[in-house]
């Protein structure tokens, strides 16, 4: 028993070691942060590492996705968030060259667990598919692409296939598109892919919830493009989700029977 406790805890270690985190931008302010998040980092990095332990061995739904560093009214530099923060209040990064660093007075926002690195930001880019979801990395994470772009100023935009075209690298900022990338093995890989389908099944179902008052769902009525607001706490034949699936980003949705 001791031996498979042990090796349980190991492939736990494995999975925390194969996530990356991406820098998603810099912020004016700290919105939401959940309660008691509050704790002391050294820099950014180490914040994430706090959050993004988080995670569990056996891909459930994270409790934080996003560290944010600077100090708070709260006395705190690392807070931990399930949200993005306001796209409205993106800053300048600190240089081209280091499109990662944020500059002093600012919070730093890192998404946790993905298998995407930011490459840098650019003035334009060629894209494929493109959507709007508050969690770009969710969304786009079933596709096989090893390059995204997010446009934080259209909503945001998400570009799920970028080709190798990009404009002029410029300061990441509101309105510029950042582009992460990833290798090939990461975006094959079934232990990335997993936890980002639960991921992206959190941010779907988040994305419901915003649609409709009072914690009901928006759930798609089958044959049409609309949905309707239903309580799950309610409707118990709705299993926990919604029947036909939930209303969300695209043509994407979840469903609460598997």
């Amino acid at each position: 028993m001791l031996f498979h406790y042990s090796v349980l805890a190991s492939l736990a270690l494995v999975n925390l070691a194969s996530a990356a985190n991406a820098f998603v931008g810099c912020r004016t302010a700290l919105i939401s942060p959940i309660a008691g998040s509050g704790r002391m980092a050294a820099n950014p990095t180490l914040c994430s590492t706090q959050c993004l332990n988080t995670y569990g061995p056996s891909f459930q739904p994270p409790t934080f996705l996003y560290s944010v560093f600077g100090t708070a009214s709260d006395g705190w530099n690392c807070h931990c968030s399930a949200d993005v923060q306001d796209y409205m209040s993106i800053q300048s990064s600190q240089s081209v060259a280091s499109p990662a660093t944020y500059q002093n007075g600012n919070f730093a926002v890192t998404r946790l667990g993905t298998s995407f690195t930011l490459s840098g930001c650019y003035a334009t880019a060629s894209v494929g598919s493109i959507g709007q979801a508050s969690d770009c990395f969710a969304f786009c994470s079933t596709s096989r692409s090893t390059m995204i772009g997010i446009i934080p100023s259209d909503g945001p935009m998400c570009y799920c296939e970028l080709t190798a075209t990009l404009g002029p690298a410029e300061v990441c900022g509101r309105s510029t598109v950042f582009v992460y990338s990833r290798s090939v093995a990461a975006a094959a890989s079934g232990v990335m892919r997993r936890r980002e389908k639960v991921a992206k099944r959190a941010a779907q179902e988040e994305m419901a919830k915003r649609l409709c008052p009072f914690k009901r769902l928006a759930c798609i009525i089958p044959g049409t493009d609309s949905y309707e607001c239903i309580d799950l706490s309610i409707e118990l034949e709705s299993c926990g989700g919604c029947i036909n699936g939930t209303f969300g980003t695209g043509n994407t949705t979840s469903t609460g029977t598997e």
